[in-house]
């Protein structure tokens, strides 16, 4: 479990991460990624360490992935984590631009992790997405893409890669 949220605390190790897109080519999914001191771009500091990921906490990250033209500043706040269960959920707290058309205004992109322990050394991943009924229309291009991109996440917490 410690290693899991570690995963999910070290921010800075999803630059680079990639995800197969619509053409099936791999692609770098994250431009950019940072921890933040506060709910402001640009306040970077180091990853959160596992004793700051803990039930009720709030923690700051920006990111600027390949289709967004700005730094996206995203909230994440861990729901459980025990030896048995984690729940981590994300949101926007900037808006997502893409050509200069906000894709997703502030809080219109959630998403869910649910970890849970199977056995000794098996954990189980599920993951949820969400838009905001302020989500452009636009938001709802590809549904490849509500696949590849969770996918790109899933391997990245797990560890895996291409």
């Amino acid at each position: 479990a410690a290693a899991l949220l570690a995963r999910f605390g070290a921010v800075s190790k999803k630059e680079g991460m990639r995800y197969q897109s619509r053409d099936k080519a791999w692609r770098v999914l994250v431009k950019d990624a940072a921890a933040l001191t506060a709910p402001k771009a640009g306040q970077r500091r180091a990853d959160f360490a596992p004793a700051e990921m803990k039930p009720g906490a709030e923690l700051f990250y920006e990111e600027t992935d390949n289709r967004s033209s700005a730094p996206v500043v995203y909230r994440m706040r861990v729901l459980e984590a025990d030896a048995k269960r984690i729940v981590v959920e994300t949101e926007n707290l900037s808006p997502i631009r893409a050509a200069m058309v906000t894709v997703f205004p502030p809080g219109s992109l959630r998403s869910a992790y649910f970890l849970e322990r199977r056995d000794a050394g098996t954990w189980a991943i599920y993951g949820l997405s969400a838009t905001g009924e302020q989500a452009s229309a636009l938001a709802a291009g590809s549904t490849r893409s509500y696949v590849n991109r969770p996918t790109a996440l899933y391997r990245h917490y797990t560890g895996q890669t291409r």
